[in-house]
């Protein structure tokens, strides 16, 4: 339990300082945009969503109802308030792609700053990705992947060399 708990708050801060050295704020930009500056240099104080006071919300999408997540949003939860993010944690309520891809469509109408997927199916959700991407939300997947996306990063287990190590 300890592990999967330190695996949630290492996988938020993952995706939250992607979401900050990549400068949240360029929306649509098909450019990888600069890092932020330090608050106070050239001007006003700004956030990782490039705008003055705007708190960044980072978005975790599971891939499904499964308990195992429980100590995910538990770490989650405690990096979002060290770090003054907002964290959202959504579980599709079954194993359909079509939903987690509906799911994942809400938050890009939001204009979320960044995302991370534990990815259904990648047929399907890695378009959906690459879609993120190209709109300036920034997006990492965790224990799925869809490896052929535009996606930040993976982190995850290698499971056929876990199998191996076994």
């Amino acid at each position: 339990m300890r592990i999967r708990g330190s695996s949630g708050v290492i996988l938020f801060v993952a995706l939250a300082v992607g979401c900050l050295m990549s400068s949240c704020g360029n929306k649509g930009s098909d450019e990888t945009p600069p890092p932020l500056e330090p608050a106070g240099v050239g001007g006003a104080k700004t956030t990782a969503a490039g705008e003055t006071g705007k708190k960044v919300k980072i978005v975790l999408v599971t891939n499904g109802t499964s308990p195992f997540w429980d100590p995910m949003e538990v770490g989650m939860q405690r990096a979002a308030e060290k770090l003054g993010c907002e964290a959202i944690s959504r579980r599709p309520q079954n194993d359909s792609p079509a939903t987690q891809r509906q799911i994942i469509e809400d938050f890009q109408a939001q204009q979320v700053d960044a995302m991370g997927i534990s990815v259904i199916e990648s047929d399907t959700i890695g378009p959906v990705i690459d879609d993120l991407m190209k709109s300036g939300i920034r997006v990492i997947t965790f224990d799925s992947d869809a490896a052929q996306s535009k996606r930040i990063a993976y982190i995850g287990t290698n499971n056929v060399e876990a199998g191996k190590a076994a």
